[in-house]
């Protein structure tokens, strides 16, 4: 039997990570082999998607990945970038809490990340 994965009415917490190299945001900077937050948002899925803005100020990165700290389904992940095209990661991501994506837009050129917009089912539990 499948686990379900909820894409919770509630508020989910987020984090983004960004490579030089949590759903949490993480990026990776330009220059170096490794991650850094670029932090931690609770986001309401209740509406389907939440977009976060990410300030010009938090840098350059190649890549980011997404933690969640609740079993979630994303659909869909929109980066926005401020001096490059958007890319769009069409396919379903099936997370447990602490798990993290793989790496979303990879780029040997560093880019400054506008937004991050996720999108998730319609609230019903997916299989």
């Amino acid at each position: 039997m499948s686990p379900t994965y909820p894409c919770r009415a509630s508020a989910c917490l987020l984090s983004i990570l960004a490579f030089i190299g949590t759903f949490l945001m993480m990026v990776a900077p330009a220059g170096a082999d490794s991650w850094v937050s670029l932090g931690n948002r609770d986001v309401d899925l209740s509406a389907g998607s939440s977009r976060i803005e990410i300030p010009a100020s938090a840098g350059r990165f190649r890549a980011i990945r997404l933690e969640t700290k609740d079993r979630l389904i994303v659909t869909r992940v929109v980066v926005t970038y401020a001096d490059a095209p958007a890319h769009v990661e069409a396919r379903t991501i099936r997370l447990f809490p602490g798990e993290r994506t793989a790496p979303i837009g990879p780029s040997r050129e560093a880019r400054t990340v506008s937004a991050i917009e996720v999108l998730c089912p319609d609230g019903q539990p997916v299989a």
